[in-house]
């Protein structure tokens, strides 16, 4: 249960995993382009939460869907399988630091790795104060907006089944 939350936290862009950086690096570069393109991009990732948290919760917490003699059957997965899974969980919880964006005090060592064969604007120094309150503002909204799907999906499939 605790690798597949990772996992979830991780792809919903829940601070301060690795898809949190890159989730909101993707939304603020949609807002640059068009408010409008900020708010499609930002449905798609509620989108994304919904269906992962709808995954986990009818996972862990819904009712078995099987027969019993499936049921028998059931078992933990072996090492080979859970220690792959667990190796990729850390990386999920601690890989978006190396991609910390300036607007939260990172270098992002990632981005500059990358600069040679990556197209860049090469703007990020011309960050100004209120660039940065409203990248600032964004994440708050996009990880509020995640919060809320949490909790509305969780209410949807956990608390109304039982």
């Amino acid at each position: 249960f605790v690798i597949f939350l990772i996992g979830t936290l991780a792809i919903s862009g829940i601070p301060p995993f690795a898809g949190f950086f890159s989730k909101d690096e993707i939304l603020a570069h949609a807002f640059e382009h068009s408010p409008f393109l900020w708010g499609i991009t930002l449905v798609a990732a509620l989108m994304t939460t919904f269906y992962m948290f709808r995954l986990l919760f009818l996972t862990f917490f819904g009712s078995f869907r099987g027969t019993e003699h499936q049921r028998s059957h059931l078992h933990e997965s072996p090492l080979v399988m859970t220690i792959p899974l667990m190796i990729l969980a850390l990386l999920s919880a601690i890989g978006g630091f190396i991609g910390i964006p300036k607007v939260l005090g990172g270098h992002n060592f990632l981005g500059q790795f990358l600069s040679p064969v990556i197209y860049s604007h090469g703007a990020e120094h011309l960050l100004t104060e209120e660039m940065i309150h409203l990248e600032r503002l964004l994440m708050g909204v996009s990880t509020g907006a995640v919060i809320v799907t949490i909790i509305i999906t969780w209410f949807v499939y956990v608390n109304i089944e039982n």
